[in-house]
């Protein structure tokens, strides 16, 4: 269950929390935001679910590390395929139990779908624009004296 060491694609998580068709909470994983997010009841809860279930979620470089209390139940759909349940992800590598529950790794282009209660939790990738560059403020306006120059050259030469 070690995560391949590749260029990351996604670099944000997105989780979701809906009870029906009401979204309760949304939360996005990053780098520069929040990297872990604890679901559950009471103490270092960061969302309260209301049930005797915890999840934590864990934002890395490659992917999304995610550990799991006995008590949910959802499936996974791993690089796009047909979603499994997450007690096929053991047989397939892809999790493995631990003392806490189950504990999994997600890579871009997977995604988690969990039911606690009558709660669902949706976590993806969120697949951003590429960021722009900054402008260099000095680079352009160097650039924009060497073209007045030639438009000042220009104009003699021809005026």
């Amino acid at each position: 269950m070690t995560p391949v060491s590749t260029p990351p694609s996604v670099t944000t998580w997105m989780v979701e929390v809906r009870w029906g068709d009401r979204r309760l909470h949304a939360e996005a994983l990053d780098a520069e935001g929040r990297t872990k997010l604890v679901l559950g009841r009471g103490d270092g809860a960061d969302v309260e679910l209301g049930t005797d279930v915890r999840a934590e979620l864990q934002w890395t470089e490659l992917g999304l590390r995610v550990t799991l209390s006995p008590g949910f139940t959802g499936s996974a759909s791993l690089k796009g395929d047909r979603a499994a349940a997450l007690s096929a992800l053991v047989g397939r590598g892809r999790a493995r139990e631990v003392s806490a529950g189950l504990e999994l790794f997600l890579e871009p282009g997977d995604a988690l779908t969990l039911r606690a209660g009558t709660l669902k939790i949706d976590v993806r990738p969120a697949f951003l624009p590429v960021r722009r560059l900054p402008i260099d403020v000095r680079v352009l306006g160097v650039l924009g004296l060497a073209l007045f120059a030639v438009a000042l050259v220009i104009a003699s030469v021809v005026g």
